[in-house]
């Protein structure tokens, strides 16, 4: 049976990559209080400015290529703006990044 929305069905999959995330600064490296574009990227997504969501959470990605936070608001942002093409790549990104990283689970190195 297919989903009703899209966004629904990868919502679940942000959503658990966050909350396996919560605790991953240690292992990425990354002091949040130093850091300027995740939060940035946080707020214009919650605001429902995608685009300006995606240019932050790039340039968080570029200061933290090991953070996977980053890596979930832009999988969300480009689903909320109905990117569904670029999901797989920037998640298979992530995996590439890292693969050793605690932060992500394990299970998620066999897609």
């Amino acid at each position: 049976m297919r989903s009703a929305s899209p966004v629904g069905r990868w919502g679940l999959v942000v959503l658990a990559g966050l909350l396996a995330a919560v605790h991953c600064d240690r292992h990425a490296g990354v002091d949040t209080r130093e850091r300027i574009h995740y939060p940035r990227g946080e707020e214009a997504r919650l605001a429902g400015d995608y685009d300006t969501a995606i240019s932050e959470y790039l340039k968080s990605i570029a200061a933290a290529p090991r953070d996977p936070r980053s890596y979930f608001g832009l999988v969300e942002a480009h689903l909320r703006r109905g990117d569904l093409d670029s999901v797989e790549p920037i998640l298979r990104a992530m995996l590439e990044t890292d693969p050793r990283n605690p932060c992500v689970p394990g299970d998620w190195y066999a897609v």
